[in-house]
């Protein structure tokens, strides 16, 4: 379940942390309209893409973060398996257990806040296995796995998802898969 890539887009995120790392904090600091939430406001999500389709107007908010994540070699952009967002767990905040939708896609989260070591429990359980969020490290799993997280301690958890190409994935199965599933074909662009 848990994908160990060292892709090339994985080691481009790490090395941008803190740039990207800025940005997510100016847009929390402005705490626009501009995130989506679910779980009572307790999974907070401000998406770059979402399914695929740019959100320019958060874009236009953190303009270093869309133009790395865009750079991303294997990013999942034109394709409606494919995002990039800021996701925050609030303190003492549950995702329930769910699969994504297509093992297509190696789900990577650049860990931007992670609560410091004794705090609780924050972690996330893939595939029956247990995982935890490192600071300024990335953590890659195939998310058509099941996969819940939480965080039950008193600090925030946050990090950069964004959506890539399984490793395992022929070039030629990524233009087919890209064929059927283009964001621009299925909305008649």
């Amino acid at each position: 379940a848990v994908v160990s890539t060292q892709s090339t887009g994985e080691r481009a995120l790490i090395e941008s942390l803190y740039v990207i790392k800025e940005e997510y904090e100016s847009v929390i600091r402005n705490n626009g309209p501009f995130w989506t939430s679910e779980l009572g406001n307790k999974w907070r999500k401000f998406f770059f893409y979402n399914q695929g389709i740019k959100v320019d107007t958060n874009c236009e908010l953190a303009p270093v973060t869309t133009s790395i994540v865009e750079a991303l070699p294997g990013f999942l952009a034109g394709n409606v398996f494919g995002n990039a967002f800021f996701s925050i767990l609030e303190p003492g905040s549950e995702i329930a257990p769910h699969c994504g939708p297509t093992n297509t896609r190696a789900r990577c989260h650049l860990a931007l806040e992670v609560p410091p070591p004794g705090a609780g429990p924050c972690e996330m359980e893939v595939g029956g296995e247990t995982q935890r969020w490192q600071p300024g490290k990335c953590l890659v799993f195939d998310d058509s796995f099941l996969h819940s997280a939480r965080n039950s301690t008193p600090h925030r958890r946050a990090v950069l998802i964004v959506d890539f190409w399984h490793p395992s994935l022929l070039r030629d199965d990524e233009v087919n898969i890209l064929s059927l599933f283009s964001v621009f074909r299925l909305l008649n662009f």
